[in-house]
């Protein structure tokens, strides 16, 4: 047996080492959800067994854990806009029967039509354990992604990632399915990397229809891959990727939706206008400091989560849309300048959003652990950055979220400097980036990808 032979199964024995001790300690971090009927999963198992089973189904489940199911307040407030704005009468009939019917006509209410993919697969096992299958679902994701940034990246962001992920994702990864959207939008950028666009705006698709997100890279993978195209600007080379891979996918998936439940599909989209502000996030954070100067607060639990209101509430929105413009504006400048990889860009699109926005539930952090492998967050003070954005993770939620109802005021201080940290990081990026110079050519494009998926024109 050679050297390198006995390197390689080493290296392979080392990484079945430490994918089993992260399986084992992620799956251990969500168990005692499993006997719960009120926890996420819990709701994934009663959209996939109504869409699929129907009454029939939800009967062999406990009756209250899909109870929610009978309030269609929402759904019939979305046919009631239908009759606002004057739609046809055959849409409207057809949307009426469609909330009347629950087999094939359910659909998660807060989430995209193809979340109920995910949250079908582990119905293959009995009911009673379909949040251990869901569990070892999601585990399965994360070891494909730890071999594939081991392979396209380093060695070193794939144990980083698993670090961040067990700190992190302690008691939310396992038994959330936000690693299928955060892994769409690591698929998007290694495809764009290697200008497999049409595949590459395919999976930003197919993430938006996940979990909306991934919407927000469309504009920094455009911006990519027209740099990277020759010919006038209206040349059909230019256009194709993006209408083939994402306007052709986004209206298949949108007709499939509406021929499944119109007044679902319009709800998922209008869910979260109504949303108050969480109180893990940065504005939770300075409605909290606002309570020292004479602006009093309230808890408010709606939506499934803990939420915070005062007067102040229209004032941090709107310098958190703002900040948000800014940082979106600026950073497609720096794009367009070449002043900033388009991991990068991807990275600290995600991070400026949860960090502005008025939900930051504890397993979005899941969605930036693919992409800080991608964008090599591998230097000393990235890493100690990165490490204490997830241990700050950890002790918001579970230690302190579910230490009482509401929380104890300690969650605000620590949601306070997670979101400074995160801010510092957008700021410090937009920055270093606006100092330097745009590289001559593309930098560290590892292997290639198999070109018998490539179908650009």
């Amino acid at each position: 047996m050679n050297t390198k032979t006995l390197s390689s199964r080493t290296g392979f024995l080392t990484d079945i080492l430490l994918l089993l001790l992260a399986g084992m300690l992620l799956y251990y971090g969500s168990s005692w959800q499993f006997s719960s009927k009120y926890v996420d999963a819990a709701i994934y198992q009663c959209y996939a067994v109504a869409f699929w089973h129907g009454q029939d189904g939800l009967n062999q489940l406990p009756g209250e854990q899909c109870a929610f199911l009978n309030n269609k307040g929402m759904l019939q407030s979305e046919i009631q806009r239908l009759h606002k704005y004057h739609a046809p009468a055959p849409i409207i009939s057809l949307a009426e029967r469609q909330l009347s019917g629950v087999r094939s006509h359910t659909t998660p209410r807060e989430y995209p039509i193809l979340t109920l993919l995910p949250f079908s697969l582990p119905l293959i096992v009995p009911f009673q354990f379909y949040q251990q299958a869901f569990a070892c679902l999601v585990l399965l994701v994360v070891v494909l992604l730890y071999f594939l940034v081991k392979h396209f990246i380093s060695t070193r962001s794939a144990i980083l990632f698993l670090i961040y992920a067990v700190i992190a994702g302690w008691s939310t990864l396992t038994s959330r399915f936000d690693i299928f959207p955060a892994a769409c939008t690591m698929f998007a950028l290694l495809l764009a990397e290697r200008k497999r666009w049409t595949w590459a705006y395919v999976c930003i698709a197919l993430g938006t229809f996940l979990k909306f997100y991934p919407v927000l890279l469309l504009l920094p993978l455009l911006l990519a891959q027209q740099q990277a195209s020759q010919g006038l600007w209206y040349a059909r080379q230019r256009w194709l990727p993006v209408l083939v891979g994402f306007v052709g996918c986004t209206i298949l998936i949108t007709l499939a939706s509406l021929l499944i439940s119109i007044p679902g599909t319009m709800g998922a989209l209008s869910y979260f206008q109504a949303r108050p502000l969480e109180i893990e996030t940065l504005s939770g954070a300075f409605i909290w400091l606002g309570s020292f100067v004479g602006f009093p607060y309230h808890y408010r639990y709606a939506f499934v989560s803990m939420n915070v209101t005062s007067t102040l509430d229209s004032i941090v929105s709107l310098a958190g849309t703002l900040l948000l413009v800014t940082g979106i504006l600026t950073l497609c400048w720096l794009q367009w300048r070449k002043k900033i990889a388009l991991s990068m860009v991807f990275l600290v699109m995600i991070v400026l959003v949860l960090v502005t926005g008025k939900i930051f539930s504890p397993q979005y952090i899941i969605w930036l652990l693919p992409l800080l492998a991608t964008a090599r967050q591998e230097t000393r003070p990235a890493i100690v950055l990165w490490t204490s954005v997830m241990l700050l993770t950890y002790f918001i939620y579970p230690v302190v979220y579910n230490a009482g109802s509401p929380p104890p005021e300690t969650i605000f201080p620590l949601s306070l400097v997670r979101g400074l940290l995160l801010l510092g990081f957008v700021i410090g990026t937009l920055i270093r980036s606006s100092l330097a110079q745009p590289p001559e050519q593309q930098t560290h494009i590892p292997n290639t990808l198999p070109t018998s998926i490539a179908i650009e024109p």
